[in-house]
C-alpha cells in the first residue's frame, strides 16, 4: 500500500510539473525520428532501441501510428547506436550518433522488406540541424575544450569564440564581466549541469560559483536569443555547461603547464635600457579520473554506476614594484629644515599650541618652530638647523612607535622628498579546484546524477616592506571559496511522458582579511579600552 501511495504521489507531481518538464531539457539531449517503408508509409509499433556505446545504457521506445519515436532526456555525447526493428522488415541500425547539449536530433529510418534477422547498418555521425528549437546558439565541443590553448585554463574563456560574446572573465571575485549580444554585463546566466552558477554579488556584476577544470568539462552551449521559456533568470544569454560522466572504460590524465621567466628572453628595448625581465612563475597542474565504480569482490558498476573526479591547482607569482614616499631620517627626529616645496622653497612648520586670534583682523596666527622659540620655551630641539625643528618633548608617544613601522628611504626622490622609496614584491594567485560527479542508472526507467564543485582561491596583497613591519603596510587579503552542487533525478513513465527533477546549490564566500589583522594597538601606546571594545584587532590606519 505504501508503494502504491508513493507512486501515486510521484505521478501527481509529474502531472503538475509536466508542462515545464517536457521542455526542460537543460543538460540533456533529445533524439527523435521516424520509421517508414520504402514507399514512405509509416511503420507503427516498431521497436526502437538507443544504446549509449560509452556507458552501455539502453533506452527503449516504440513508434506511434505516424511512425514517430522520441528519446527524451538522453545524456549528451555518446556515441549512440539506434536500432529499429519491425515484423516483416529488415532491422535498421544507425551508429556513430553524437548528441550535443540541449539538442533535438531528428533521424529518419527507411526499413526494407525482409527478414527481421537481416540488418542494414549505417556507420556515420547522424548529427542533424535542430529544427524544433528556435534559439540561436553555438556548441563548444569536448575537442575544442581540451585542445584549444587557454590562459590559466579558464574554460569560460571559450565563450568568446562565439559571435556576439565580448568581455572578460577571471578567477577573481565579481569578475564575470561578459556581454552576450550587446546586453549589459551581469545579465547572462551560466548553468553548470543545469544549476545556475551566477549568484548575485556585492556589486552589480555577477560572480561565478563554479570553475570546473578543462579536463572535467564535456561541452557547453552558448545561446544568445530565442531560447525557450525554461531558461529564466537572464535578460539575454545562456551558457549551458555540462561536466563529463564516467563510462565503462577507465580514463585519466596527469598534467602540468609551466611558465617561468627564467626560460624567457627579454625584449629588445628593455635590454637597451638595461631593464631586466620581470620575474613571472606559473605552475598549473592536475589530475582527472573517470570510469565505472568498481570495488573488487564487492560491487561492479559497469553499465550502471560511473564516476568522475578532477583536481587542478594553480600557483602563480608575478613580480610587482612600487615607488612611494616615506619619512626621512631628519623628519623622524623632528627636523624639517630640509623639507621643500616643488619650487625649492622651505615649507615652514607651525606650532599648533601657539594659535592666536586677532578679533580686529579676524585672522588666526601661529609661530614657527625655531631654535630660538624652542629654547625660550625651555626645550632644546635635536636639529641641525635653526628653523623647522620640533623638540623631542613634543613628540606623541604613539606617533614615535608608529614611525618604527615605516621603512627608511632607499633613494633620493624629488626635491620635495617624494618618491624616495622603491621596492619590488610578488603578486600571488593560488587556486585549488575540485570536481566530482557520480551517475547512477538504477534501471531503464530511473537514473540520477550527483555533482559537486569547489574552488579555493587565495590572492593576498603584494607586500613591499621588510617582513618585520609588513603588518603596517595596509591592504587586505580576500580569500574566496566557491561551491556548486547539483542532483538530478529522471523517471520515465512512458516514451512520451518523462519527469526530470533537478535541485542545486551555488555559493560564493568572500572573506576580507586586513593585512594587519590580529595586531593589538595597545602595543603602540593606545589606551587599552580600544582593544577591549573592538570587534576585531588590527594595525590602525594612519594618514
Amino acid at each position: 500500500m505504501m508503494r502504491r501511495n508513493w507512486l501515486l504521489s510521484l505521478a501527481c507531481l509529474a502531472w503538475i510539473l509536466a508542462p515545464c518538464l517536457v521542455f526542460g531539457q537543460l543538460v540533456t539531449a533529445t533524439l527523435e525520428g521516424t520509421a517508414q517503408d520504402k514507399t514512405g508509409a509509416a511503420i507503427a509499433n516498431a521497436k526502437v532501441i538507443a544504446l549509449n556505446v560509452s556507458t552501455g545504457v539502453i533506452t527503449n521506445a516504440q513508434t506511434d501510428v505516424s511512425g514517430r519515436f522520441v528519446f527524451a532526456l538522453l545524456e549528451p555525447g555518446g556515441p549512440y547506436t539506434v536500432t529499429v526493428a519491425a515484423p516483416g522488415f529488415e532491422t535498421a541500425v544507425r551508429s556513430g550518433i553524437h548528441l550535443e547539449v540541449n539538442q533535438t536530433a531528428d533521424i529518419a529510418f527507411t526499413l526494407q522488406i525482409g527478414n527481421a534477422t537481416q540488418k542494414v547498418e549505417v556507420n556515420a555521425d547522424a548529427t542533424q540541424l535542430d529544427t524544433s528549437n528556435p534559439s540561436i546558439g553555438q556548441v563548444i565541443g569536448n575537442r575544442n575544450v581540451e585542445d584549444l590553448p587557454l590562459n590559466q585554463r579558464i574554460v569560460y574563456q571559450l565563450m568568446f569564440l562565439v559571435p556576439g560574446v565580448t568581455g572578460s572573465v577571471s578567477y577573481a571575485y565579481n569578475s564575470l564581466n561578459m556581454s552576450v549580444d550587446g546586453a549589459r554585463p551581469g545579465l547572462t546566466q551560466i548553468l553548470v549541469d543545469g544549476i545556475p552558477a551566477t549568484p548575485g554579488t556585492a556589486n552589480p556584476i555577477s560572480g561565478l560559483a563554479a570553475f570546473p577544470s578543462v579536463d572535467a568539462v564535456q561541452e557547453f552551449k552558448v545561446m544568445g536569443t530565442g531560447y525557450s521559456t525554461e531558461f529564466g533568470r537572464s535578460a539575454t544569454g545562456i551558457i549551458n555547461v555540462i561536466l563529463k560522466s564516467g563510462t565503462n572504460q577507465l580514463h585519466g590524465s596527469v598534467y602540468e603547464f609551466l611558465r617561468n621567466s627564467d626560460l624567457d628572453a627579454n625584449t629588445f628595448f628593455a635590454n637597451q635600457a638595461g631593464t631586466p625581465l620581470p620575474s613571472f612563475k606559473r605552475s598549473q597542474y592536475g589530475v582527472s579520473l573517470s570510469g565505472p565504480v568498481v570495488f573488487p569482490k564487492l560491487y561492479n558498476g559497469k553499465d550502471k554506476t560511473f564516476f568522475l573526479f578532477s583536481y587542478e591547482g594553480l600557483r602563480q607569482g608575478t613580480q610587482s614594484e612600487t615607488t612611494t614616499t616615506v619619512p626621512t631620517a631628519l623628519q623622524r627626529n623632528g627636523d624639517f629644515s630640509q623639507t621643500y616645496s616643488s619650487s625649492g622653497a622651505l615649507i615652514n612648520i607651525y606650532d599648533p599650541a601657539t594659535t592666536t586670534y586677532n578679533s580686529s583682523t579676524k585672522v588666526y596666527t601661529r609661530q614657527t618652530f625655531t631654535s630660538e622659540y624652542n629654547e625660550g620655551a625651555g626645550d632644546k630641539a635635536d636639529c641641525n638647523g635653526d628653523i623647522n625643528c620640533i623638540p623631542a618633548s613634543r613628540f606623541d608617544p604613539v606617533a614615535k612607535n608608529i614611525l618604527n613601522y615605516y621603512p627608511l628611504p632607499n633613494q633620493t626622490g624629488t626635491i620635495t622628498g617624494a618618491n624616495n622609496f622603491f621596492a619590488t614584491g610578488v603578486s600571488v594567485l593560488n587556486t585549488d579546484t575540485f570536481d566530482a560527479k557520480v551517475d547512477e542508472v538504477f534501471n531503464e526507467r530511473n537514473r540520477m546524477f550527483v555533482r559537486y564543485s569547489r574552488q579555493n582561491l587565495a590572492n593576498p596583497p603584494t607586500l613591499y616592506f621588510a617582513k618585520s613591519i609588513q603588518v603596517a603596510e595596509g591592504g587586505s587579503s580576500e580569500p574566496v571559496v566557491t561551491s556548486s552542487a547539483s542532483i538530478d533525478y529522471t523517471h520515465t513513465f512512458s516514451p512520451n511522458f518523462v519527469m526530470e527533477i533537478p535541485f542545486g546549490y551555488s555559493r560564493i564566500a568572500l572573506n576580507y582579511l586586513s593585512n594587519g589583522t590580529g595586531f593589538n594597538p595597545t602595543s603602540l601606546g593606545f589606551p587599552s579600552y580600544i582593544a577591549a571594545n573592538a570587534d576585531h584587532l588590527q594595525f590602525p590606519g594612519v594618514s
